[in-house]
């Protein structure tokens, strides 16, 4: 499996601090988060996935583009912004891992 591998998803929830958003697709390098409000390019925060299991996984990331309501960057997507992984510590990065072996390969998105 490659970082630049994506997979769509379905009940992985993306949190900073008490805000809470859907993430449609994902990797092990970074994910996309569906939100009318995106967070501005290059903002970095600690985010945490909450896997539809109930495993949350804490990383450090950074906002690398954003999918404006109004301008999209990308049309076929819904508005929101994607998430460079910047930090992972080796046991969140092995459930992360787990979580997106279990999925259908038809669930792979090409780049």
């Amino acid at each position: 499996m490659k970082g630049t591998d994506r997979y769509h998803v379905e009940g992985v929830v993306c949190g900073v601090g008490d805000r809470e958003w859907p993430v449609s697709d994902l990797s092990v390098g970074g994910f996309y988060v569906e939100s009318s409000e995106p967070l501005p390019k290059g903002h970095s925060a600690r985010f945490q996935l909450r896997l539809p299991d109930g495993r949350n996984v804490p990383l450090t990331g950074v906002v690398s583009w954003v999918n404006e309501p109004g301008a999209p960057a990308k049309p076929g997507q819904p508005p929101g912004f994607g998430v460079k992984i910047r930090a992972i510590a080796f046991p969140h990065k092995m459930i992360l891992l787990a979580h997106l072996r279990e999925l259908d390969p038809e669930a792979m998105r090409p780049r």
